[in-house]
């Protein structure tokens, strides 16, 4: 993947000395040098697309998280509040916005974000995931975590991650023969996982005791 977004940065550069004012270029140079970590670079190349061209909200959006690269979590919210003052149907830059303001402990803020996230993109899967994961860690609200839970499984069934979240959340539900189908599956993919693991035998304990 790195040879090809090496290849892509020399063509972008070619490019960008032919015309300095064509923003697909400074644009396609940005996402490049983002893909490969260069987080200065790419906020200098989308600078330049912004210059060429500053109606285009994605350039914000991702000036935004090559910020966040760099660790400049304020000029990364800038970003994409600017992103989402220009285009409110921008659901990465919802979700990304979401995600930081989750790493800056504003939970009620992160929460709002994903929930944009989803009403303007229903199938966002990893806003789902997010929401649930904060809905089943901080709330313990696992009616709504299940909810999410289950949509994400439903959008992306092959990240074993979906039935880790599901199965933590039915077991912890009282819900134990679907806890042991979901913990079982991540554990088919996922065979020494430990908290996978401890869930699953707690769950059997449960399971037997019920029934």
């Amino acid at each position: 993947a790195n040879k090809l977004y090496n290849e892509a940065l020399k063509q972008y550069k070619l490019v960008t000395r032919a015309n300095p004012n064509l923003y697909g270029a400074w644009y396609g140079l940005g996402k490049a040098q983002t893909k490969t970590k260069d987080y200065k670079e790419a906020v200098l190349s989308f600078d330049k697309a912004l210059e060429a061209d500053p109606t285009k909200t994605e350039a914000f959006r991702d000036r935004g998280i090559a910020q966040e690269g760099l660790g400049k979590f304020d000029a990364a919210i800038s970003d994409y509040n600017k992103a989402l003052e220009k285009n409110y149907d921008d659901a990465t830059a919802h979700y990304a916005r979401g995600a930081l303001k989750e790493k800056g402990k504003d939970i009620q803020g992160a929460m709002a974000d994903y929930a944009a996230a989803i009403e303007v993109n229903p199938n966002f899967k990893d806003a789902y995931l997010k929401r649930g994961i904060i809905h089943h860690d901080k709330d313990k609200d696992y009616v709504l975590a299940l909810v999410d839970f289950d949509k994400y499984v439903q959008l992306a069934p092959d990240d074993d991650q979906g039935y880790l979240w599901r199965g933590k959340t039915k077991y912890n539900g009282g819900d134990y023969k679907g806890a042991e189908k979901d913990l079982s599956k991540f554990l088919d993919s996922q065979s020494e996982h430990m908290e996978g693991l401890i869930f699953r035998g707690c769950n059997r304990i449960n399971l037997k005791d019920y029934e």
